[in-house]
């Protein structure tokens, strides 16, 4: 086996494989990537036992077939590091060849013949297309709400529902906090069916492989699929039932303000500075008028910040403060957020929206001694 890869172009390819590709792993051999090269061009494929991904890249120059193991980690610093603009790969025995104008690399490999296999795949009819910049949106502004250490497997992942008005709805919850974002569907014949609960994991990989104008998801009883741009996605879904979300999210609120995200945003890492660092818990007043931000906290200090709100009453509630930073964080600092709220003791309900994508994101109150 023998090629000569523009260094660049590989190596973009080579780190979306890589990115399924497990730093540690039961069975070694899944720590590599498998560079199979083929007549017409070169397919990379990697798998974590999850999440599987394959990736077509067209070659600069194909002097001879064949198939070779590299380890994802080591190969892609060398490709990082190297400054050249080509790099011929060899197999010579067990060892791999890298090399370019100024570098030479050797490396051990296994046999390839002992790597996963990941086989042709008939995609399923379950489809839903979505513009790439909405699925890119909803999976950043839900993601950061997984909790990937519970015991509760099903919390380990995002629900992606279809609903009735050509949305998709995705959902995410550590059972503190519930995001919920809605896209538009771009395919108005989409045929998915019911709920699935896909891993954070792959939805890293499908963020960072959307390209072009839609992204494609095929879905099965336990599979995912997501196929654009020459990668295809395989990914196992999550097993379990998904809280009821929609009996989380509360209704009947009475009381909202409407504020900007980057002035409510600055007066929220201001007031963190002297909150505490367990806790993290923020004050916040709405009063005739007026938010008073705040935190106090023994031995650390005190802070208190005040910013105009089209607000008549009082109510006082605290919440975490990196849970709400966590959401503000994706959107614009010009857009809108709209704060609604119950009492101090009620879960708070914050929206925001781009052009793309809606957002509401439930935070439960923290205790006011």
């Amino acid at each position: 086996m023998k090629i000569t890869v523009v260094r660049e172009e590989f190596l973009k390819a080579f780190e979306l494989a890589a990115m399924v590709a497990p730093s540690r792993a039961t069975k070694a051999i899944m720590q590599n990537i498998k560079v199979q090269v083929l007549p017409h061009g070169v397919k990379l494929y990697a798998t974590d036992a999850d999440v599987s991904i394959v990736v077509d890249h067209a070659c600069d120059r194909i002097d001879k077939p064949g198939t070779v193991l590299l380890d994802a980690g080591r190969a892609k610093s060398i490709l990082r590091e190297c400054s050249d603009q080509h790099v011929t790969l060899e197999l010579d025995d067990n060892v791999v060849l890298l090399t370019s104008s100024s570098s030479r690399f050797k490396l051990p490999t296994a046999n390839a013949d002992e790597f996963p296999s990941i086989g042709h795949v008939d995609l399923p009819e379950d489809q839903m297309t979505l513009s790439r910049e909405a699925l890119s949106a909803a999976i950043k502004a839900t993601s950061f709400a997984v909790d990937s250490e519970s015991t509760r497997y099903a919390l380990g992942g995002v629900l992606f529902e279809r609903c009735d008005d050509d949305t998709a709805l995705l959902v995410a919850t550590d059972g503190r906090r519930l995001v919920k974002a809605v896209a538009r569907i771009s395919d108005k014949q989409a045929n998915w069916q019911g709920g699935v609960i896909v891993p954070a994991a792959a939805l890293k990989v499908i963020e960072r492989i959307a390209s072009g104008e839609t992204v494609t998801l095929h879905s099965t009883n336990n599979e995912i699929y997501c196929v654009g741009n020459g990668v295809l996605l395989r990914a196992t879904l999550i097993e379990g039932r998904f809280p009821n979300w929609r009996q989380v999210v509360p209704s009947g609120y009475t009381d909202q303000v409407v504020m900007p995200i980057g002035i409510l945003s600055s007066l929220i890492r201001q007031a963190a500075i002297t909150a505490d660092p367990e806790s993290r818990g923020v004050d916040f007043v709405f009063e005739d008028g007026q938010l008073t931000v705040s935190s106090i906290t023994a031995d650390v200090g005190e802070a208190r910040l005040t910013m105009p709100v089209a607000f008549v009453g009082k109510l006082h509630t605290r919440l975490d403060s990196r849970y709400l930073l966590e959401f503000l964080r994706q959107f614009e600092a010009s857009a809108q957020l709209t704060f609604r709220m119950k009492d101090g003791r009620s879960s708070v309900v914050l929206e925001a929206g781009t052009a793309l994508i809606v957002c509401e994101y439930v935070v439960m109150p923290m205790a006011i001694e």
